[in-house]
């Protein structure tokens, strides 16, 4: 089988952010997500199945960002009782007709994380 042209090896989520040094904490010891490499004004983190690359950018607008991410993690209910006290919680943990359990946060700039696992 031939491998499409725009086959993804790796897939990379860029967050520009004004305030570099708040987030950096919430993403290392909120989230707990290993450091790639780092630089004066950036970080790549390993999440898992991608690379998050937060970016320093004081000309980034501070508003909600139009997009968010959905993470599939092995044990939902863990993340949950870890993260629960620990970060702003938008939905909280709850099964949902789509066959997951999922709860949703944000992180000190209001950008969205849903964590979930598959119940089916």
């Amino acid at each position: 089988m031939t491998e499409s042209p725009t086959h993804v090896t790796e897939f990379r989520l860029k967050l520009y952010v004004r305030d570099f040094n708040e987030r950096r904490r919430f993403y290392e010891q909120t989230i707990g997500w290993p450091i790639i490499d780092q630089w004066d004004k950036g970080v790549m983190y390993d999440t898992g199945a991608a690379v998050l690359d937060l970016l320093h950018d004081s000309a980034a607008e501070p508003h909600h960002p139009s997009c968010d991410v959905s993470l599939r993690v092995s044990d939902v209910q863990w993340l949950w009782n870890e993260l629960k006290g620990r970060s702003e919680v938008i939905v909280g943990l709850r099964d949902n007709s789509w066959g997951d359990t999922s709860f949703c946060i944000v992180d000190p700039g209001g950008f969205r994380l849903t964590f979930f696992s598959p119940t089916r």
